[in-house]
């Protein structure tokens, strides 16, 4: 056992200096990262739009908070982000660029705060640099977050300064107003500071309580004084967005009492294992020290307890950040960003707790917090397996991070860029349910969207989506776009005066990097298509060319059906129980089925005999949910297939299939559905003569 320790005293330097290296290989690949991402042309999270948005209303004048409307509805958060970039508007464009380079400066400021933190708790300038890495290799944890344009790199950066001005603040009245002022910003930034600003006041009252009235008064001063501002300023609103609807959100008990742990634990297990053998070389010489029956004892645990009181203090502060992550991931439609105040303050504890002695208790951090840094620089913690399956779901809980699920491919940026280079050439504003932004980028003043509706109570929903979709039907949008299926109120504004244009599936889409709607997704990646509609217009056939049905007037004429298949009507988008089809022309078109819920029919659809010369072609638009019993033929007099064909296009997408006659005759078009499974539909039918 005596022999170990000389062989630690030799090892801990390599082997701290070599988790001081990961940790800045992980900054280095952090900072990467960022400079990657901060120019996508678009959201690189959905909820992005929102803050946009508000600063927006807030630079034009407009109450901080307004009722909710058509027209805007804020997020529940406190206003101090987006008024940080309504201001900086008056000097650069507001724009998803310049939002996220303010959530990059504050996360600059963050990990500044970190790296001090511990070197002014007497840590080696290695455990500092280790500390600044474990937060920086959690960040595809806590959903890439750091750099969106969202409000809590802010929060966490103004609650971390504010927290070290507290610690400090305990000898020096400056710094316990300062903590006071900073921690009443942060919570003016977003709500979950305040339980950071009450574990902060805790761990002051444990370690060192002599000034900390003055953090008291100022903070109640920004807090109180900033709620009387914003009431008045938003005609009594503010109280009602960032509490009363915050509130009635429901709360997810088990996530609260398990998830939320076992998520944290999951995503770091060497640092867990780190801070028991920390906290445990820690904790022991004052054990040892109850033991002894000698008069110093007293005085020794006095000695031991103003040496540990920063460990004491930052472990408070910690505990309290596990609380406010795991209450924040516990609201509806949380996601895992809700542990970024458990990431950051964990990598300060971890670090502070660190032993400089006993060395193989310090070599041993070293090696767990190094691991971690490494850990956490390669590996995705997905913990839903585990929370479906348990311990059998263990294996495929950790998957290899791929940068493309951090970092947008060049095809993602260009498919971004012309999205975007559309809706700023768009000669009408569009309306995009869950991305908001894009109607400001179209030259609109802005709409409710998806989250604001969710946010207020039922009526008050009901109402907004009643105004949208006045301001659909009296066609004030050019587009509409939705990011998943359209809910009944968007349908039946879309019915019969719009059409589906466009239906992006697969790689094909422009998803966010970050969160729902995005590649990586939540529990899955999202899967669902998008679509574009537009106005309903009419295909126009070819030149030469004549229509031989188009279906406008509602019903099948001039085909006729045979069999179960096909009702006697038309079909318009969102009509029945179909999901939507296109791209269209006009307002009707034909399907097999009226809906994909029940038991089918199967049968055909057939033309009166056409009149064809040599060289004739059908052309047939024509979409399927699949192609197997689907076919497209044309027939001659005695029933024999001349030519058929097989729908390829993709899944709801009308394409183009064409029928070409060889010789002179009487010909009869066929659409046949001999699926029990799938659903074919029809639009307009041409016949283009030859040459």
């Amino acid at each position: 056992m005596k022999s170990s320790r000389p062989l630690a005293a030799a090892l801990v330097p390599y082997v701290e200096r070599s988790a001081a290296a990961c940790a800045v290989v992980a900054c280095v690949a952090l900072a990467a990262a960022v400079a990657a991402r901060i120019g996508f042309p678009l959201e690189l999270e959905w909820m992005e739009d929102g803050a946009l948005q508000h600063a927006r209303w807030i630079a034009s004048g407009r109450p901080v908070y307004p009722p909710p409307s058509a027209d805007f509805v804020p997020y529940l958060y406190t206003p101090l982000y987006p008024m940080v970039l309504a201001a900086l508007s008056f000097v650069a464009p507001l724009d998803f660029v310049a939002a996220r380079t303010v959530s990059v400066l504050a996360a600059c400021a963050l990990f500044l705060a970190i790296h001090r933190i511990v070197v002014d708790e007497g840590k080696p300038r290695a455990h500092a640099i280790v500390a600044v890495g474990l937060f920086a290799s959690a960040y595809v944890f806590t959903y890439r977050w750091l750099d969106l344009a969202r409000a809590d790199t802010l929060m966490l950066a103004l609650a971390a300064w504010g927290l070290w001005a507290l610690r400090r603040g305990a000898a020096s009245l400056p710094h316990a107003a300062a903590a006071g002022a900073l921690l009443g910003l942060a919570f003016w930034t977003k709500q979950t500071a305040f339980v950071l600003l009450v574990a902060g006041g805790a761990a002051a009252l444990v370690t060192g309580r002599r000034y900390l009235w003055a953090t008291v008064v100022v903070a109640g001063i920004v807090g109180l004084g900033g709620l009387a501002w914003g009431q008045s300023a938003s005609d009594g609103w503010l109280w009602r967005y960032v509490y009363e609807l915050h509130q009635a959100h429901p709360f997810n008990h088990q996530r609260f009492r398990a998830k939320s742990w076992g998520m944290l634990l999951h995503a770091a297990p060497f640092a867990a294992v780190a801070v028991v053998v920390a906290g445990w070389a820690v904790l022991q010489p004052f054990v040892v020290g109850t033991r002894r029956l000698d008069d110093d004892r007293a005085a020794r645990r006095r000695a031991l307890w103003r040496g540990h009181a920063g460990v004491a203090y930052w472990v408070i502060v910690w505990l309290g950040a596990l609380v406010a992550s795991a209450l924040g991931y516990s609201t509806l439609w949380a996601e895992a960003n809700a542990f970024l105040p458990a990431a950051a303050f964990g990598a300060v504890a971890v670090s502070v707790l660190w032993p400089v002695q006993p060395l193989r208790a310090r070599l041993a951090c070293a090696v767990l917090c190094g691991a971690q840094v490494i850990f956490g620089l390669f590996v995705e913690p997905t913990f839903q397996p585990v929370w479906d399956e348990g311990i059998a779901g263990l294996r495929r809980s950790y998957r290899l991070q791929r940068v493309d699920r951090t970092i947008p491919t060049e095809a993602a940026r260009l498919r971004a860029r012309a999205l975007r280079d559309g809706l700023e050439t768009a000669s009408q504003p569009v309306f995009a349910l869950h991305r908001p932004w894009w109607n400001v980028l179209s030259g609109g003043d802005g709409h409710a969207g998806a989250m604001g509706l969710n946010d207020v109570d039922r009526a008050t929903r009901r109402r907004i989506e009643a105004g949208l979709a006045a301001r659909i039907r009296g066609g004030a949008y050019g587009s509409v776009f939705t990011d998943t299926p359209a809910p009944p109120w968007l349908r039946t504004a879309l019915r019969g005066r719009y059409r589906m244009t466009e239906r992006r599936t697969g790689d094909a889409r422009v998803l966010p990097m970050t969160g729902w709607l995005s590649i990586a997704g939540m529990t899955v990646p999202q899967r669902h298509p998008q679509f574009r509609f537009d106005p309903v217009a009419p295909r126009m056939p070819p030149a030469g060319a004549t229509i031989v049905a188009d279906f406008e007037g509602g019903g099948l004429w001039p085909m006729r059906r045979v069999g179960g298949a096909f009702p006697g009507r038309g079909q318009r988008l969102f009509e029945g129980r179909l999901p939507a089809f296109g791209p269209h022309g006009g307002e009707f078109y034909v399907c097999s089925t009226p809906s994909t819920y029940r038991p089918k029919a199967t049968g055909r659809l057939e033309s009166p005999p056409l009149e064809l010369n040599a060289g004739d072609r059908l052309v047939v638009h024509v979409a399927a949910t699949g192609a197997d019993g689907i076919s497209v033929a044309l027939a001659d007099e005695d029933g024999r297939d001349v030519v058929a064909r097989v729908p390829a296009s993709p899944p709801y997408v009308f394409g183009r299939i064409e029928l070409a006659v060889s010789r002179a005759g009487r010909y009869v078009l066929s659409i046949r559905d001999g699926s029990k499974e799938h659903v074919v539909c029809v639009d307009d039918v041409w016949r283009v003569p030859a040459g």
